[in-house]
């Protein structure tokens, strides 16, 4: 069994949602290489950390290195030129194929987002047959320093108010598809909220057990104010949510050296 490096910590992990964490603890198997701690992380300080890392799970980079080993390297920002200059580090030292994995939060505090209106009640409008339309929005991405790309996603037509707040926090959403110049070849998938709820049958006994439902409502803007503030839109649909960060497989591609 492999020994645990556990001596380096991220000094301030910052969340996509602009919260601050500070010594958040990292910890690697014994064949990572050394140089690239000793780049992405600092010396464990006796300094106090409360496990802020069980709220979530870091974004991180996936390296596989051309030994053929898997590892997985948390970043402590999403800044394009901060991912830039850490795949290119890992390419470096002989990662071969490297993915960005988002941030993942099966629960956001509902603390976070002051003055949002959470529902309280099931939906009984949703119905049991799947009609889905395919809407394209512009999307600005983690990876790019600026710009925006055109993705496409398919959302349930009913019932007309949970497909509005899927739609909430999209930007220039149309429902004629993709567009040109899209983003879908580049294996990104997009940040966005997980709506949490629960649906009764129209005029089912009110103490049945009602289903789960969730639903992705993906957040075109990147800065963490606009991703905060978007809730606004989706809070109406949602018991409560979940999030997922912006993931990028073959990420590497993507950046070569100047």
């Amino acid at each position: 069994m492999a020994l645990v490096n556990s001596s380096r910590m991220i000094g301030t992990y910052t969340d996509d949602f602009g919260n601050e964490y500070p010594n958040l603890n990292v910890k690697f198997g014994d064949d990572v290489p050394t140089a690239v701690i000793q780049q992405f992380y600092a010396t464990r300080t006796d300094e106090v950390n409360c496990g802020a890392v069980g709220l979530f799970t870091p974004r991180a980079l996936i390296a596989t290195f051309t030994n053929g080993n898997i590892h997985r390297f948390p970043l402590a920002s999403r800044e394009t030129a901060d991912i830039e200059e850490a795949v290119l580090f890992l390419k470096s030292n002989n990662a071969a194929c490297i993915d960005l994995e988002g941030e993942s939060w099966n629960l956001v505090p509902q603390t976070f987002f002051t003055g949002a209106t959470f529902r309280t009640s099931p939906f009984t409008d949703i119905p049991s047959a799947k009609v889905q339309e395919s809407v394209s929005f512009d999307y600005t991405p983690d990876i790019q320093a600026s710009g925006q790309l055109r993705l496409s996603t398919r959302i349930e037509t009913a019932p007309t108010a949970l497909n509005a707040c899927q739609k909430s926090a999209l930007s220039d959403a149309a429902v004629e598809g993709g567009g040109i110049c899209s983003g879908r070849a580049l294996g990104i998938s997009p940040r966005k909220y997980i709506i949490q709820a629960v649906a009764r049958k129209s005029g089912e006994n009110a103490a049945s057990k009602p289903r789960r439902v969730n639903r992705n409502a993906i957040v075109s803007d990147k800065s963490a104010a606009t991703i905060k503030s978007q809730i606004d839109g989706i809070a109406p649909c949602a018991y409560c949510v979940g999030y997922r960060g912006e993931s990028v497989k073959n990420v590497h591609l993507l950046f070569n050296e100047p």
